[in-house]
């Protein structure tokens, strides 16, 4: 796997819809795990915030544009970086392409007016619909409501 994933847009895809991490949804091609950088939105009690998660359960196809991310992990990665035990809606907007930032940037904070956050969004990011966690996030006897574009 070439060391510069980040960089490239992708299509996103959760483990739970993919069918798992050994085959692309898309071309069926071969998925390897990849330490990689994303950008999060969470919404917490209405108030949107984000941050940068680094992780390596990002799975991405040898043979085309897509990232399967292990859901669970996933969330548990988010769950533990910002401490809650309530519900949390997510949105996992991308990678961060960490070569685009320039050499006399790269020790400072990154999300500034100065040093802005070189996200490359995934390429179906208006699909997907946020994620979420938390004890509360699963009501026995209730359906889920759905959701309308």
């Amino acid at each position: 796997m070439k060391s510069d994933v980040g960089s490239d847009a992708r299509r996103m895809f959760w483990s739970t819809e993919a069918g798992g991490t050994e085959r692309c949804p898309q071309c069926k091609g071969e998925l390897e795990s990849e330490h990689q950088a994303y950008v999060v939105v969470t919404r917490l009690s209405g108030i949107l915030d984000h941050f940068i998660v680094g992780t390596d359960c990002g799975y991405f196809c040898v043979d085309c544009p897509t990232v399967v991310l292990e859901k669970e992990r996933f969330a548990q990665v988010i769950e533990f970086g910002i401490g809650i035990s309530r519900e949390i809606e997510f949105v996992v907007m991308g990678t961060v392409d960490m070569a685009a930032i320039p050499a006399d940037k790269r020790d400072a904070e990154l999300g500034t007016d100065d040093n802005p956050i070189p996200l490359v969004e995934f390429m179906n990011l208006d699909q997907q619909c946020p994620s979420s966690i938390g004890k509360s996030s699963k009501q026995p006897g209730r359906k889920p409501k759905r959701r309308w574009r």
